[in-house]
């Protein structure tokens, strides 16, 4: 197999990836919106325990920033990956930049740092007793974002090999 044909392959294989992880977002996107009612929910919990643990207050509040600031991220990745979508034909020769894979790696790392710290303060809600379907639903969201976000890093580690080789 020619240097050139290796090439057409991997790059076959990164479409394809590529669109399994538009699947993966696309499923995501209801589950966002599932956090927004979450945090509603959490917002009148939270009314309803004013002047009771301080560290029940506290874990709201977190939970109300992080929540907000990964919707944030959440955005981010989907702008950065439709652009990468949008501008990718392997008829034009158009190749995916060192630069889109850092950009595409770093916003999915953030968003699952802000993820992991997310399912840390649910588990300290359900250490002050709180308990409930909707932080399972919360936590199954989590775990679908780590999901996607080891499938991003076999994805980005096979990119970085294919431009190690052109």
């Amino acid at each position: 197999m020619d240097r050139y044909t290796h090439i057409i392959i991997e790059w076959k294989m990164f479409k394809e990836a590529l669109e399994y992880l538009n699947k993966h977002f696309v499923r995501l996107e209801s589950r966002v919106e599932e956090l927004g009612e979450i945090v509603s929910w959490l917002n009148k919990l939270e009314e309803s325990i004013k002047g009771t643990s301080n560290s029940l207050q506290i874990i709201f509040k977190m939970l109300r920033v992080k929540y907000n600031q990964f919707r944030d991220s959440y955005q981010d990745s989907r702008k950065i990956i439709s652009i990468v979508n949008d501008n990718m034909y392997f008829d034009s020769c158009r190749a995916v930049s060192k630069e889109e894979l850092v950009s595409i790696r770093e916003s999915i790392y953030k968003e699952t740092l802000i993820n992991d710290e997310i399912l840390h303060l649910l588990g300290s809600l359900k250490n002050e007793g709180i308990n409930s379907e909707r932080i399972e639903c919360f936590e199954s969201v989590g775990c679908e974002i780590s999901d996607i976000y080891q499938y991003n890093l076999q994805l980005l580690n096979k990119m970085d090999g294919m431009f190690r080789r052109i």
